[in-house]
This record gives structure tokens, sequence and C-alpha cells, in this order.
């Protein structure tokens, strides 16, 4: 088992490795990300942003081959 703050200490460094790569993709959009994955970009944003859902976040990663 891991302890909470070891999950949220993951879901930090996932969420920065996609912010990274967003902008590696010539800045990206929330909105073309949502597309990609397709969730609703409030989805996409609250998991880029919060870690609220973290198999959005995972998803994202995949598509972004973060």
């Amino acid at each position: 088992h891991t302890t909470m703050a070891a999950q949220k200490q993951a879901s930090k460094h996932s969420r920065k490795r996609i912010k990274r790569r967003m902008l590696d993709r010539d800045e990206m959009t929330v909105r073309e990300l949502a597309k990609l994955v397709g969730h609703p970009e409030s989805t996409v944003s609250r998991a880029i942003n919060h870690g609220i859902y973290p198999r959005v976040c995972a998803k994202i990663m995949e598509a972004l081959h973060a």
C-alpha cells in the first residue's frame, strides 16, 4: 500500500510532466488535449491542475507519450 502523501507526490510529478509535454507540443491547448483523450475540457483541466481524476491523468500521459 502507498500512503496518501506518496500518491499525492506521484500525482504532482505526473501533472508536471503533462504540462511540460503540452508545451513541447507547440503549446497544445487543454481543448486539443480533451479532444485527443475523449473527455470534456473541464475534466482534463481538473486532472492536470488538481489531480482529481487519476485515470484521466493516465490517459493524458499515454496520449502525450509522457
